[in-house]
């Protein structure tokens, strides 16, 4: 087989496992499934990025775009998390009545760390990819 082949293969078989981390949202539904762990599966959306610049030498200047990828997109999912933090606790009882249990704004905020997190990691991957294709 071919590797431009199987590289086509696995891209378009991808996206799939990408879409399974929407489960994760069944636990606003479902109270009773613990099911925050199907946010994982968002990273299939991170290896798109990985698997087309699969067989690039790694030189100084890939090393240089994932360093900067990655302090980039991390610092905007830090910030995302902040930002939720600050409002979660400053306007919870006025704007956000659904989160007034202990239990909700707890179930809330894994769900915001979780998912910023998988921004990063996919927001990392995709710049690396941009600035490989830039250069």
């Amino acid at each position: 087989m071919d590797k431009s082949t199987f590289k086509e293969k696995i891209l378009s078989k991808v996206w799939v496992g990408g879409f399974l981390g929407f489960f994760g949202f069944t636990k606003l539904f479902i109270p009773e499934i613990e099911s925050y762990f199907m946010f994982m599966f968002f990273i299939f959306f991170a290896w798109y990025w990985n698997i087309k610049i699969d067989g690039e030498i790694v030189d100084e200047r890939l090393l240089e775009n994932k360093l900067k990828a990655s302090s980039y997109g991390f610092g905007v999912s830090f910030l995302v998390i902040y930002i939720i933090i600050i409002l979660l606790n400053s306007y919870t009882i006025n704007f956000f009545p659904f989160l007034e249990s202990i239990e909700a704004r707890y179930d809330f905020l894994t769900a915001i760390v979780v998912l910023s997190l998988a921004l990063g990691v996919n927001l990392t991957s995709y710049l690396t990819y941009k600035y490989e294709v830039q250069d």
